[in-house]
């Protein structure tokens, strides 16, 4: 082979140093451009990040404007209800007396607690709660009535203990209070009416009240909902004395506990029936 042959031949960059240098360095990404582009393509994933995470904050901070505005409403509705109660129980004071024909003090009785259902219905409308919420629910009714019966048998059993002194000096062991002087047609009248009366009572006391205390204070714990709506319910019984709505107010202790046992107005109206039977016949009522 001659030295023009060898010549001709096609030079490998690989066997030359720096030829091989230079090719390697063209075969090579180059590494600036590269990290460049990553460095874009990172800010635009955390700025798209941030952008998501302001829209997040800002829509936390709208639904919580919303939330307060609708909790002062509900507060300044609630305030509203409260004020009507205290009306409605200063004509209650004003209307009812004892010396009232029977039939006469049931139906100012009546008509007052339907007047206060016009508040409380507007009040039950504004509530973004279904009636089974205010315990308008047969949901766990028969457990509620076996317990309730326990309570009346023992409500009863204390009505009896304490008619026995008197009942050992020759006195009716029950005395019947307030309806004691009734005729038979009245007193029929009044224990058909007085279980929905209890029901109605139990309504808006225990289930639209106690419901939305327990609804506005959720950081009150359970008891404070309960003392509040009692201390409503026993301001409302005190027409009939100051003793009377004392007692009322240990009572509705007991229903609003029952009631936030069992969530329906059910047995709670049983309680109270049972319970407000045994007072007017040991004659506390």
């Amino acid at each position: 082979m001659s030295l023009l042959e060898s010549s001709s031949d096609v030079i490998d960059p690989h066997h030359v140093p720096f030829l091989a240098d230079s090719a390697a360095r063209d075969a090579r990404p180059s590494t600036g451009r590269r990290d460049r582009s990553t460095e874009r393509a990172g800010l635009a994933a955390a700025s798209d990040a941030d952008h998501g995470l302001l829209r997040l904050e800002i829509e936390l901070l709208r639904r919580g404007a919303r939330d307060a505005l609708e909790l002062r409403r509900e507060l300044a509705a609630f305030f509203f209800v409260v004020i009507a109660l205290f009306g409605v129980a200063q004509l209650v004071r004003d209307l009812i007396r004892a010396d009232l024909p029977p039939l006469l003090q049931m139906g100012y009785s009546w008509g007052l607690l339907l007047l206060l259902l016009v508040p409380i219905g507007w009040f039950v409308r504004r509530q973004p709660l279904p009636l089974a919420r205010l315990g308008v629910t047969l949901s766990g009714a028969r457990h509620s009535l076996r317990e309730a019966l326990v309570i009346a048998a023992m409500a009863f059993a204390a009505c009896l203990a304490l008619r026995a002194g008197p009942a050992l000096r020759g006195e009716p062991w029950l005395d019947w209070g307030s309806v004691a002087g009734y005729s038979r047609l009245e007193f029929a009248i009044f224990l058909a009416s007085y279980g929905p009366h209890c029901l109605l009572q139990e309504f808006i006391a225990r289930g639209v009240i106690q419901t939305s205390l327990e609804r506005l204070l959720p950081d009150a714990g359970r008891l404070a909902p309960i003392v509040v709506t009692s201390v409503l319910f026993g301001v409302f019984h005190l027409y009939v004395s100051l003793a009377f709505a004392v007692i009322t107010f240990a009572a509705s202790v007991l229903f609003g506990l029952f009631y936030a046992r069992h969530r329906t107005l059910v047995g709670v109206t049983a309680v109270h029936l049972t319970v407000g039977l045994a007072s007017v016949a040991a004659g506390l009522n």
